[in-house]
């Protein structure tokens, strides 16, 4: 269009110069020639214009890709909330979409996977992100795979197993909290200290990598001198609701008493639960914490040595 515009254009100039022009030929074939030049160069300029418009295209096809970040509330997670508002106040509305998954996640699971799901119905959403990856954001993000395979999912600080979440996420983004265990107690023998209290919630100790990094704690504080402590360290205190972590119980396979149990597991499952309870008793008091019926493990040990 533009084309057809330059020419006539041209055409009018070349018009309007031969009427202004006498009617010898030596100025008729000079202003054929200068109106020539002038069409080729406005030619010129209008296919070098042409990429520039290929690329405004390109670029108002780009501005409908859509970015989905979901996180916690406020309150849960303060840090994880202010970031992807700060995202999107960079990149706007339009591109970046929120979500918030319930502050009661591991309860309200249902709505937690639908929170995310609801990302993927928006058509022009490419890439969706989780932080945390609470529980539920493996089977959401099996879904979201189902139904827009084209979906980039992203998780960060996974909640669940790396391997479980692996198989449904494109990258999964975690600090190493395994190795960060030996780097908080080296530098708090650094700062001085010789007494180590972990506090944390139920849940969080029921993570596996969570149950490692309390290993690789307690080992480094054996290593340093000091005395790692965690619940039995408030029993001394006045607390108002009692702390009590879940337990994670690691069986050494190749321990003879692990062999036993598995061995009674065919034969007679009643001392094969025998067994299960008095090694769970026997780890409470290797961590240094009390049995609730110390009564009741004497009488299980008298009764496997009848």
């Amino acid at each position: 269009m533009k084309k057809v515009v330059c020419l006539l254009l041209a055409l009018v100039m070349l018009l309007g110069l031969v009427a202004c022009t006498n009617s010898t030929a030596p100025a008729t074939e000079k202003t054929e020639t200068t109106t020539t030049e002038e069409t080729k160069t406005e030619e010129t300029k209008t296919e070098e214009a042409a990429p520039a418009e290929e690329t405004e295209a390109s670029t108002e096809e780009t501005g409908n890709v859509h970015i989905g970040i979901v996180t916690g509330s406020v309150s849960q997670s303060e840090d994880d909330r202010r970031g992807a508002e700060a995202f999107q106040a960079m990149y706007g509305e339009e591109m970046v979409k929120l979500a918030i998954y319930p502050d009661n996640f591991t309860e309200e699971l249902e709505t937690t996977i639908q929170t995310i799901v609801n990302l993927s119905d928006d058509p022009d959403m490419k890439a969706i992100i989780v932080n945390q990856g609470v529980p539920g954001t493996t089977e959401a993000f099996r879904q979201i795979k189902e139904r827009r395979p084209d979906i980039i999912c992203i998780a960060g600080e996974a909640h669940e197993d790396l391997p479980e979440i692996g198989s449904a996420a494109d990258l999964v983004c975690n600090n190493d909290f395994v190795a960060r265990g030996y780097l908080i107690i080296r530098t708090a023998h650094e700062l001085g200290c010789d007494t180590f209290v972990h506090i944390s919630f139920p849940r969080h100790l029921a993570y596996e990598t969570m149950s490692r990094r309390i290993a690789v704690m307690k080992a480094a504080c054996e290593e340093f001198g000091m005395s790692f402590e965690m619940e039995k360290y408030f029993k001394n205190f006045q607390m108002p609701e009692p702390i009590k972590a879940e337990r994670i119980l690691e069986l050494n396979v190749d321990h003879p008493a692990v062999k036993a149990m598995a061995a009674a597991m065919a034969t007679d499952r009643d001392k094969a639960a025998l067994y299960a309870k008095i090694l769970y008793d026997q780890a409470n008091l290797i961590a240094g914490l009390p049995l609730e019926d110390p009564s009741a493990y004497t009488d299980m040990v008298a009764q496997l040595m009848q």
